[in-house]
């Protein structure tokens, strides 16, 4: 029993990390687009947020966000843009 009470408050003080990932979604025919920030990456958006015809997406950027404390609290902010800590960013094009 007192083993499980262990295991309980350890748990509590353990918080998941996770990413947060920057799309952009540009509809071909307006030209018009948006950011999105989201815990799905680009392909997994498109799998659960189905986009129309002419919209294609693209990852922006994305960062690890750390100790995540409640299931609904907002999602991190960029690094930099508050003191976390680096990003991992997407690496330069050649």
């Amino acid at each position: 029993m007192m083993s499980w009470v262990i295991i309980f408050l350890i748990s509590n003080m353990c918080f998941p990390e996770y990413r947060v990932f920057e799309l952009e979604i540009t509809n071909s025919e307006t030209e018009q687009s948006r950011k999105v920030q989201s815990t799905l990456d680009h392909l997994q958006y498109a799998t659960y947020y189905p986009l129309k015809r002419d919209e294609k997406i693209r990852l922006l950027d994305y960062w690890m966000c750390w100790r995540r404390k409640e299931p609904l609290t907002p999602l991190c902010q960029r690094p930099g843009e508050i003191d976390t800590p680096k990003s991992e960013s997407l690496p330069e094009s050649p």
